[in-house]
């Protein structure tokens, strides 16, 4: 894993001079099944992980590329500012809004200050940036609490919008009518269904798009996107959780398939339910018994035929965080029961919270299998299959709701420093305020998170990321799972694809043959 890409050799020197390939463009529309349906285009509702969604229309400072290098955007360099918080951001002078204006420094802090100040769906990738502030026409600066190097990776979620138009047509104004500063602009939107992005007729001052057009589609459920692909009606499908049979399925169609490790998938052992309930799982070595008695193996070569890998952390593969010397627990039930006997539970346990998992067939299978692992060691859960408000309701808390025992969670990691760990883990910073919410806090690791996001030097930088890796998987706050892969599919008549990140990806040079 390539971690020393994080490019700070992009804050030295500015970026070279793009030359544009020759015109090739494409009369044939590209349709892109997606499953989350998009109500808005505003980034104010922009939705984190579908940057692929916004990028047609909507630039931001900062790009990533392979590796979770960071590449220019908007900004051509950017530098520690010389107060040692903060950012300095040196900008393009060529670019413009689709309604003609040009792209302003102005513009730019404007759009930091309104994530900030309105809580854009971005701000959980930024929660160090205080705000933004012009310094000249071609400078600005984002101030930040502290010091944090996630910064100009994050920053590539944050599109930017005009500041003027914005304030002239207010919020629902510019729902209605977004304007960005990307190669594509809006021909059509139909809330929650259906997107048509045109190709501008200005160029782009340093992205160079094939397709005339790109359509979203929002076709909900596995089956009907695999029947859209099957028939044509449907180009590619993007991160998506298909099922193995799935998979066979379209492979046998001619349809191509890209697997990608988004997330990691565990269950979780919520230290504040654990305290409220007064839960056996308080005991470390309770905790460390469950991770034996789950066979992670037989869920990946099983339930996911060979397609996603045991872990033994919560991490995501090529990730920063992600240490490649960590393995995963192994399988052994008679140790699993020593250390029950060891804690003093010799028959094992009723959790009488149980196990929370939201409708729908995501993990069902996995968790079952978990269910059944345990079991043989004597503990026993209901699992409570949750609809959508009441999952949320304890997932954040609402209401002084005490969630279960047991918690399904996928963590993904969009910038490679675990920013989505950090919203659900940590002293101060779990996913919802009250006790019962916390799943896990070590004083030492926030530290140690705190001082490898405050370090400039790439390989300390990472050394002090996998010790506070260590010493989370010492305190054992999940049962460790697998890999958790979405994939990528798109029929034969699909050209240009290069997928080099997990999430953030354009579709600027992919096209559809005749």
């Amino acid at each position: 894993m390539a971690a020393g890409l994080f490019l700070f050799s992009a804050c030295t020197a500015p970026a070279p001079a793009v030359r544009p390939p020759a015109q090739s463009t494409t009369s044939h529309p590209l349709r892109v099944a997606i499953s989350q349906p998009v109500t808005s285009l505003s980034p104010r509702n922009a939705l984190v992980s579908l940057p692929f969604v916004y990028l047609p229309m909507y630039d931001s400072l900062t790009r990533l590329g392979p590796g979770y290098s960071v590449l220019p955007g908007a900004a051509v360099k950017w530098e520690v500012a010389p107060s040692g918080t903060g950012w300095m951001f040196s900008l393009r002078d060529d670019l413009t809004w689709q309604n003609g204006s040009s792209v302003t420094a102005e513009d730019v802090a404007f759009s930091v200050n309104q994530m900030v100040e309105h809580a854009w769906p971005c701000r959980v990738l930024l929660p160090a940036v205080t705000g933004a502030k012009v310094v000249d026409q071609h400078t600005v600066e984002v101030l930040t609490r502290s010091q944090d190097v996630s910064v100009p990776s994050a920053l590539a979620y944050l599109w930017l919008i005009p500041k003027t138009y914005y304030e002239a047509v207010g919020p629902a104004g510019f729902d209605r009518n977004p304007v960005g500063s990307g190669p594509y602009e809006v021909a059509n939107f139909e809330p929650g269904a259906n997107i048509t992005f045109r190709r501008r007729a200005t160029r782009h001052a340093y992205r160079f798009p094939v397709a005339d057009t790109v359509k979203f589609q929002v076709i909900p459920g596995n089956i009907a996107r695999l029947g859209a692909l099957r028939s044509g009606e449907a180009d590619i499908t993007l991160n998506v959780t298909y099922t193995p049979e799935q998979v066979d399925l379209l492979q046998r169609s001619g349809v191509m398939m890209i697997a990608n490790d988004t997330s990691s998938l565990m269950v979780m052992l919520p230290e504040g339910t654990a305290d409220a309930r007064q839960s056996p799982l308080r005991d470390r070595r309770v905790r460390l018994a469950l991770n034996y008695a789950v066979n992670k193996s037989s869920i990946a070569s099983i339930i996911y035929r060979g397609l996603a890998e045991p872990i033994g952390q919560a991490a995501v593969p090529g990730t920063f965080y992600w240490d490649d010397s960590a393995p995963a627990v192994p399988f052994d039930p008679k140790k699993a029961a020593d250390l029950l006997v060891d804690a003093g539970y010799p028959a094992g346990f009723q959790l009488a919270g149980g196990l929370d998992l939201a409708l729908g067939p995501a993990y069902r299978d996995a968790v079952l299998a978990v269910q059944s692992d345990l079991r043989d060691i004597g503990v026993n859960f209901n699992i409570n299959l949750l609809d959508s408000p009441e999952y949320e309701d304890r997932l954040t808390g609402r209401g002084g709701t005490l969630r279960g025992d047991l918690w399904v969670q996928s963590v993904s990691d969009y910038t490679g420093f675990a920013g989505s760990l950090r919203g659900i883990f940590g002293c101060n910073r779990p996913i919802a305020g009250q006790p019962s919410s916390v799943f896990y806090c070590n004083p030492a690791w926030d530290k140690l998170m705190d001082q490898a996001l405050a370090e400039l030097d790439p390989a300390r930088r990472v050394q002090l990321l996998h010790e506070a890796n260590r010493i989370q998987r010492e305190d054992i706050p999940a049962i460790f799972l697998v890999t958790n892969p979405t994939f990528i599919a798109y029929t034969a008549r699909v050209q240009g694809l290069n997928v080099t990140m997990p999430y953030y990806y354009t579709l600027d040079r992919v096209s559809v043959t005749g």
